[in-house]
């Protein structure tokens, strides 16, 4: 029976059930049968998530009658954590679990000779997008901006999250970029030259990401 903890109403149920004197109980004697890691999956969505993992243990009662006033010893062994992969997660001593980058890594538990595991998987999901540079240049209309447009995709923990394809759209008058779409780098950044429109005045352009947020940029063009 797994036996995280002592059932209250076990103990009680056992008391009741002795028979003799009391004064002739004996303790029972509480034994480990195994340990299970909690949760067994985990699955990490930015650098830097932390998750708890933890060990409960598996429990026999051996012999005797239950004596409210001589509690038998419930045993608690230390557990030491550790990960197969630091670069991917990294556990303490506590069953804290870090997200360091993009994988997957198994976590061991061992406590006297009892062990078990539990798998991790970390993938980033884009949230946020922002403007790095190129925002509110000025030029000439019809002709290439000085600096490109660069933008860049965090995660909720704001690190850079790699291959997320980014949008360009140039708004109605607003002239072309190259290239429309791009996918990020390994710092989750994304350029595009944009050409400005031949109209004079502000222009802008809409950038965004699939199930993300959109941003718009702005220029002004001149004669």
């Amino acid at each position: 029976m797994f036996r995280p903890a002592v059932p209250v109403a076990f103990l009680y149920a056992l008391a009741i059930a002795g028979c003799g004197d009391p004064s002739e109980w004996t303790t029972p004697r509480v034994v480990i049968t195994g340990m299970l890691v909690s949760p067994g999956f985990l699955g990490l969505e930015y650098i830097g998530e932390t998750a708890r993992v933890r060990a409960q243990f598996r429990y026999q009662w051996l012999g005797g009658e239950y004596d409210p006033a001589s509690p038998p010893e419930i045993p608690r062994p230390e557990v030491t954590w550790s990960s197969s992969d630091t670069l991917v997660v990294t556990v303490d001593g506590t069953g804290l679990v870090t997200a360091v980058a993009n994988g997957s890594a198994e976590l061991y538990a061992f406590a006297d000779h009892y062990s078990d595991t539990a798998f991790v998987t970390v993938q980033q999901i884009p949230r946020f997008l922002e403007v790095v540079s190129g925002s509110d240049q000025q030029g000439r209309s019809g002709t290439v901006l000085a600096s490109p447009v660069v933008v860049g995709v965090t995660d909720w923990g704001g690190v850079g999250v790699a291959g997320v394809v980014v949008s360009f759209g140039p708004e109605q008058g607003a002239g072309s970029v190259d290239p429309e779409t791009v996918a990020t780098d390994a710092e989750g950044l994304g350029s595009t030259e944009w050409t400005l429109g031949d109209g004079v005045g502000e222009q802008s352009i809409r950038i965004w990401f699939d199930r993300g947020p959109a941003l718009w940029v702005t220029a002004m063009a001149g004669s």
